[in-house]
């Protein structure tokens, strides 16, 4: 059985981006990795160690919680932004890869996870990782996997 990494994360960039990683999430089998990474369908049957090595987690999110509904800003210009909150888990560690990507996009991603073991404990912003293992020593390194 794999550990479980509990993540709370805000989302915060282009509406069409934003809604539909919302959309994804807010329903019931929820997608996110998959969505902003997806999987090739010539992987399927290699799933395992697909999403290990694009996703950092062994497969997409789990219960997940929306904290805070989608909003959107009033405002009509060139592009107008949305943004929102839940909470998840994933296997082993939380999906840096994937929120990487989104930070490419141009979407601002927060996030804070911890091990469910202990093990490590982190935040993710501003496209940058920092997590401390059980010791409290503060490295940019991915959480090992067990």
């Amino acid at each position: 059985m794999p550990n479980h990494c509990y993540q709370s994360v805000y989302i915060k960039g282009p509406r069409a981006m934003v809604q539909e990683l919302y959309f994804n999430l807010d329903c019931k089998d929820p997608r996110f990795c998959d969505v902003v990474v997806p999987m090739p369908l010539h992987e399927a049957g290699n799933s395992y160690e697909w999403c290990n090595a694009n996703w950092q987690t062994k497969w997409d999110v789990a219960d997940v919680e929306i904290m805070e509904k989608l909003l959107m800003s009033d405002e009509e210009g060139p592009e107008p932004i949305a943004w929102f909150a839940f909470k998840c888990w994933t296997a082993w560690s939380p999906p840096i890869p994937v929120w990487d990507q989104l930070h490419a996009l141009g979407i601002d991603v927060e996030a804070d996870y911890e091990d469910e073991g202990g093990m490590f404990e982190g935040a993710y912003q501003h496209g940058e990782d920092e997590c401390c293992g059980r010791a409290g020593v503060k490295s940019v390194a991915k959480p090992v996997r067990r």
